[in-house]
């Protein structure tokens, strides 16, 4: 399997669910699936928790509301 897309994005592929992650305390607590999870997005806001300072992210890297169009294929050869 292969995505392409019309312009950068970011992609991620896990045995686990996006909400069986964020819900997980520890790693046993990991339900591995036996499909596979596919996350195309975009766009990313910056990550991150303050740790180098109480600086917010840079103007240039926030996400802002809007209309956007994004086009991607999947190809399974």
């Amino acid at each position: 399997m292969y995505v392409v897309g019309n312009q950068l994005f970011n992609c991620s592929v896990s045995h686990y669910s996006q909400e069986n992650v964020c819900d997980a305390r520890h790693t046993y607590d990991l339900n591995r699936r036996k499909k596979t999870v596919v996350n195309i997005d975009a766009m990313m806001g910056p990550l991150g928790n303050h740790s180098c300072g109480k600086l917010p992210p840079l103007e240039k890297y926030l996400l802002k509301p809007g209309s956007y169009t994004f086009g991607f294929v999947i190809s399974f050869q």
